[in-house]
């Protein structure tokens, strides 16, 4: 529908739900998000869909608080945290160590292979080593037939939040939400498998101090500043999703 429309902008009226507009047009994207963007809040319905899930992470804020993980990101992605990176070959490591042997192995054995599974996991484990200052390996997690079990959690919660999104009534899903049936039921354990994961890399951080291995980390900045542990939380939780959806 996008491709045929002249404007490659179109709008979607359900019945029982709001109008949506989907647009493909660099130049209305590049507005929203950057020549205007903070006449663009997210608004009550998205953060409501994704609250549960994201918390208070930057996809779901706007404002100051916005504003205030934006520069923890940017201090992330600046010249000096890439550049430790590169020379400490943490990022060449994840590829030449992990991700090579799968893909020699497989040559060798003449065995296919699901490239795109391999690149999500090479993304996570890389992501979580900026952030957390953790390798959850799973690259080398038992084998490949197997999904870590975090991985699997976030894949839960976005697709389950997705339902959220094209439930006809946003009265549909906080009734299972609130009954905790079904696809609300799911999220839930989900969501709580993500905070457990986090919620105890952060305590095992605050314990020992700055990753040795990952010393540029995300989580480390956060904690010596004293950030309260739920931002932490909810900025990972961002921080990875951005990560991994990458790929």
């Amino acid at each position: 529908m996008l491709s045929v429309s002249p404007s490659q902008t179109i709008t979607i009226s359900r019945f029982g739900a709001r109008r949506t507009i989907v647009t493909a047009n660099p130049q209305n994207v590049k507005y929203i998000l950057k020549t205007n963007f903070t006449n663009f809040p997210k608004g009550k319905p998205f953060t409501e869909i994704l609250g549960d899930f994201l918390g208070n992470g930057i996809f779901n804020v706007d404002g100051d608080a916005w504003y205030a993980q934006r520069k923890l990101v940017m201090h992330q992605f600046n010249a000096r945290s890439l550049k430790h990176y590169v020379e400490n070959n943490i990022l060449r490591d994840e590829v030449d160590k992990k991700l090579v042997p799968v893909l020699q192995s497989a040559a060798a054995e003449r065995r296919p292979l699901d490239l795109q599974d391999l690149l999500r996991r090479l993304a996570f484990d890389l992501v979580c080593k900026v952030s957390l200052g953790y390798d959850p390996c799973c690259l080398e997690y038992n084998s490949l037939d197997a999904t870590h079990p975090v991985v699997e959690a976030f894949d839960v919660a976005s697709d389950m939040c997705a339902r959220r999104n094209t439930a006809p009534f946003s009265a549909t899903w906080k009734f299972k939400r609130f009954f905790d049936l079904g696809s609300e039921k799911r999220l839930k354990e989900a969501i709580s498998r993500i905070h457990l994961f986090i919620n105890e890399i952060v305590q095992e951080r605050k314990r020992i101090g700055r990753s040795r291995d990952y010393e540029s980390d995300l989580l480390s900045k956060m904690v010596e500043d004293g950030e309260e542990d739920w931002i932490i939380r909810d900025t990972m939780i961002s921080f990875i999703m951005a990560g991994r959806d990458t790929t």
